[in-house]
């Protein structure tokens, strides 16, 4: 993809954390690595708070929606917020978008991390 990040070269991140380049890493060890593969009814003391950009080129939004169905159908609290016109690392986001992210990030730190 032009301009945006190559998930399949060898000197990617994913590629040294994985000891394969992504594409033609064996399936076993990408299921391995993917957090949904770890969700189990002893995750419900734990929140999450997601967010992404529905114009992520690096990694699509349904990502972060794939992972916040698998959290819910295990009774994981979640909250999912899919911007729009957003990219990855929040280019393209508008101040009134950050400004409401920040919010809600800050709202949930206080709710969920506040004795």
């Amino acid at each position: 993809m032009a301009g945006g990040l190559v998930h399949n070269s060898p000197t990617y991140s994913q590629s040294a954390v994985l000891g394969c380049v992504l594409n033609q890493c064996p399936r076993e060890v990408v299921q391995l690595a993917n957090p949904i593969a770890y969700i189990d009814a002893s995750d419900r003391n734990t929140s999450f708070l997601i967010a992404h950009g529905d114009a992520d080129t690096a990694v699509g939004w349904r990502q972060s929606q794939i992972f916040y169905d698998a959290l819910r159908a295990q009774g994981v609290p979640a909250e999912l917020s899919i911007v729009p016109g957003a990219g990855h690392y929040w280019e393209h986001a508008s101040a009134d978008q950050t400004q409401r992210l920040l919010a809600q990030a800050f709202s949930f730190f206080d709710e969920k991390l506040k004795p």
